[in-house]
């Protein structure tokens, strides 16, 4: 039964879906600048998205405290109180664009990023 655990871990791990920066293109290319996020509507930090992870590469030696220090504190839950989450708007529908970290301290790097539309969102 051990070893069952051990392959699982090791098929997870190997199965865990890797970062592609190009398909987040199409929430548009707008020029990331923290200052901009920090002050703009929703609509305009989903199209900012794609240039913040450009100038991040590799996302995976990104820190949770970059990623704070960058973007500020969460404004929406994503799976984990831990994981840093925005609400963006993208043609007319809200998203959620969130990190999973390796773990809840700013040193902690990305595992993942995501996009998803938040379902019955109220417009």
């Amino acid at each position: 039964m051990k070893i069952f655990y051990i392959f699982l871990l090791f098929f997870m791990v190997a199965c865990e879906r890797s970062i592609s920066i190009d398909e987040y293109k199409v929430y548009g290319d707008r020029e990331f600048y923290a200052e901009k996020w920090e002050r703009s509507p929703k609509k305009i930090r989903a199209e900012m998205i794609y240039s913040y992870l450009l100038k991040n590469k590799p996302l995976r030696k990104l820190t949770m405290g970059r990623v704070k220090k960058d973007l500020g504190e969460s404004d929406v839950y994503f799976v984990q109180d831990f994981f840093p989450a925005y609400s963006v708007i993208h043609k007319d529908e809200e998203y959620v664009f969130a990190f999973s970290m390796s773990g809840a301290c700013g040193d902690c790097t990305v595992k993942n990023v995501y996009i998803e539309k938040v379902k019955n969102a109220k417009k």
